[in-house]
């Protein structure tokens, strides 16, 4: 307990003595956190908006898609983005490796598929009649999105839990 202690004390020493690792350090992740919160946003949620309004059959063809890609070990991602963007591997010419973009797109990869099930389970978990309601009273495909997005903000169960429940 007294390593925890010591750990905590010394980055408050660091952080107040204004020392510049520590700073870079944390722009680093702000930076990495940024880019990677964007662009998972970006993708995820139109992606769950779509798996979470499919119908039933087709929402089970994909559902081991996404479940696979939750389990991903962390390590894994990372070799499979080292292997993607080393000199010799295939986007080796973008010059990522070890770049905070490059660590963002790892980042992105990793969370995506939490982004996508959860607002799939949001979508899903919404009343029916509401797509019915929207299109009655005249709005367009941006709006059903929009709408419905915002609708969904308070999902209800974890993904896993409901796919995976036993009838």
């Amino acid at each position: 307990m007294d390593f925890l202690l010591q750990g905590l004390l010394k980055a408050i020493e660091l952080l107040t003595t204004n020392d510049p690792e520590t700073f870079s350090a944390v722009y680093a992740t702000l930076v990495v956190s940024t880019y990677s919160l964007a662009a998972t946003l970006i993708m995820g949620l139109p992606l769950g908006f779509c798996w979470g309004i499919l119908i039933s059959a087709s929402r089970s063809r994909c559902a081991w898609w996404w479940t696979t890609l939750l389990a991903l070990p962390t390590v894994f991602i990372g070799l499979l983005v080292y292997a993607f963007f080393t000199n010799r591997g295939p986007m080796g010419e973008w010059g990522l490796l070890f770049t905070l973009p490059g660590i963002a797109v790892g980042l992105t990869i990793l969370a995506l598929p939490v982004v996508v099930a959860l607002s799939a389970t949001a979508v899903e978990s919404m009343d029916r009649q509401l797509r019915v309601t929207l299109i009655s009273l005249g709005a367009n495909r941006r709006q059903l999105f929009l709408s419905t997005l915002w609708e969904a903000r308070h999902g209800s169960s974890p993904p896993l839990l409901r796919h995976t429940a036993v009838s």
